[in-house]
């Protein structure tokens, strides 16, 4: 269900749960979610400080109460309520839109931002990003995608095309060229 990506980003934010003894919450993922390069990009072109919001991320992360150390050290970090809920959203929301496609990281933080009540969705929103924002940029990236989709299906015919003219013109070159060596006096001009 996860792409290769978030996948990558989630097991991070475990990671970085347990190594300080927390409940992996939404600020653990978003951590793991900037670095992630098609939610940096989208955040970037929305005009997003990354680092101003990296460092609020951080602030609330420190926020957060810490427990006793797991007594087995491959014992699970547990998720937060809050987190199985935007995954499983995120996870809806693709399979809703039709799309036969892993959920990646830019699906995941617009399931993030319905939580409302985060101090971190807050500070976003604060930070000029919201839901719809994102929502747009996923619908244009995608557009984007499938003109470059077309342009290469267009070059790809256009070659096709060409390489048939090409072979046309080399067809039709040999066929003059067998007329002259066997119907020499077809063609003036080409002895002295």
């Amino acid at each position: 269900m996860l792409d290769e990506q978030l996948n990558v980003a989630y097991l991070s934010a475990q990671n970085n749960a347990k190594d300080l003894n927390q409940t992996l919450s939404i600020e653990h993922i978003l951590v793991a979610l900037i670095k992630d390069s098609g939610v940096s990009e989208a955040l970037s072109d929305l005009k997003l400080d990354i680092d101003e919001f990296r460092k609020i991320l951080l602030l609330e992360i420190e926020k957060q109460p810490c427990h006793e150390p797991p007594r087995e050290t491959t014992q699970q970090v547990g998720d937060s309520k809050e987190v199985e809920r935007v995954i499983l959203r995120a996870i809806l929301q693709v399979q809703n839109q039709g799309d036969k496609r892993m959920v990646n990281g830019l699906d995941l933080l617009i399931s993030i931002m319905n939580e409302y009540n985060s101090r971190t969705v807050q500070a976003l929103n604060s930070m000029g990003i919201n839901r719809n924002d994102l929502i747009a940029y996923r619908k244009n990236d995608k557009t984007k995608r499938q003109d470059q989709s077309n342009v290469r299906s267009l070059d790809s015919a256009s070659t096709k095309v060409k390489l048939r003219d090409s072979n046309t013109s080399y067809q039709a070159e040999e066929k003059r060229l067998k007329a002259m060596i066997y119907n020499p006096k077809e063609f003036r001009g080409w002895r002295n």
